[in-house]
């Protein structure tokens, strides 16, 4: 809650890494990470960034005590879309008063990281941000993917009447790859998840993998790209999708 501080720790983050991308000659590429209790100094943070190598800009899946779907964010979003910056929703620990609530003792860290995101994507979605910013991205980065159907499916239900991503007029909401293709949006599986089916929801165009590299934990994946190209249930055109041509549409690299 200490704005100028949050304010010191985002610019000194993201000018280190503008300095590792000019170092690695435009092959590393990054995202910013806004200090969001200030809308100025975030869209300060989002025009140095991209002229120093980022590709998008860092959420989690609720900010505080706000959604990412509060008008609040608005702005950023803007900002985001003229400087073709994916907004890249990441797990992480955002609301306070959620992390409260639990033990991770019991829970680990599914309820208050792991989730976060889901949450986000369902108030996008409902609220239909995508419309207002015809041409921004959103990716939903390390929370897996295997909770899309059960999104859809509870927007379906809570949501009839209202038309989503589809240019169906008898259909409230795209269950498929419809909805994806139409809001730009990315979702990051990962290695063992059932993509055959996932893809029925999602689309072979907007699934995408990460590494996780760096993590010494259970989430990171080495190996990912012999994995992937070792799958038998998908087809290499697939694959081959989902390890380049899609998180390059992401970030418009």
């Amino acid at each position: 809650d200490d704005v100028d501080l949050e304010i010191a720790l985002c610019g000194a983050y993201n000018q280190w890494m503008g300095k590792v991308w000019q170092a690695s000659n435009n092959r590393i590429r990054w995202v910013v990470v806004p200090p969001l209790h200030s809308v100025n100094a975030t869209l300060k943070e989002m025009e140095q960034g991209k002229e120093n190598g980022a590709v998008g800009i860092f959420f989690r899946g609720v900010e505080g005590d706000r959604s990412l779907a509060d008008p609040y964010f608005f702005p950023i979003y803007a900002q985001a879309e003229k400087l073709n910056l994916a907004v890249c929703v990441h797990t992480g620990a955002g609301a306070p008063g959620i992390t409260k609530v639990f033990d991770r003792a019991f829970s680990h860290n599914l309820p208050h990281v792991r989730s976060l995101p889901m949450f986000a994507f369902r108030d996008i979605v409902a609220h239909q941000v995508p419309e207002k910013f015809p041409s921004l991205r959103f990716g939903f980065i390390e929370a897996s993917a295997s909770w899309i159907p059960f999104v859809l499916h509870h927007m379906q239900r809570s949501l009839r009447g209202v038309n989503i991503g589809t240019s169906n007029p008898s259909q409230s909401i795209a269950l498929g790859p419809e909805l994806f293709k139409n809001y730009r949006l990315f979702i990051a599986a990962e290695t063992d998840e059932d993509l055959p089916y996932l893809l029925q929801y999602i689309g072979e165009d907007n699934i995408v993998v990460g590494s996780d590299y760096g993590h010494e934990d259970q989430s990171r994946e080495t190996g990912i790209v012999d994995i992937m190209r070792n799958r038998q249930d998908l087809a290499p055109s697939t694959i081959k999708k989902i390890l380049g041509a899609n998180p390059c549409r992401l970030y418009d690299i």
